[in-house]
């Protein structure tokens, strides 16, 4: 079993949090509809940052696609 980094978890809650805030914010609380969705916009780059600098449990999971790759059937993968 796959166990995520603790800021990995972190982030994922808060844009939860702030998208759901987001989302019930946008009738009268421009302001605070307005922070939400920069907070969002923060959130998702430090993920992405943090998917390519971080620990080997925060990866984006882009270094084993060429393994994943190969046990594809068809034109990208070796099997025919």
């Amino acid at each position: 079993m796959r166990v995520w980094d603790p800021l990995v978890r972190l982030l994922h809650w808060a844009l939860v949090a702030a998208f759901v805030v987001a989302w019930f914010s946008h009738g009268g609380y421009l302001s605070l509809h307005r922070i939400s969705g920069y907070l969002v916009g923060a959130l998702v780059a430090v993920r992405v940052a943090w998917g390519f600098a971080g620990p080997a449990r925060a990866l984006l999971g882009l270094r084993g696609r060429s393994r994943q790759a190969r046990r594809l059937p068809g034109p990208h993968g070796s099997r025919t």
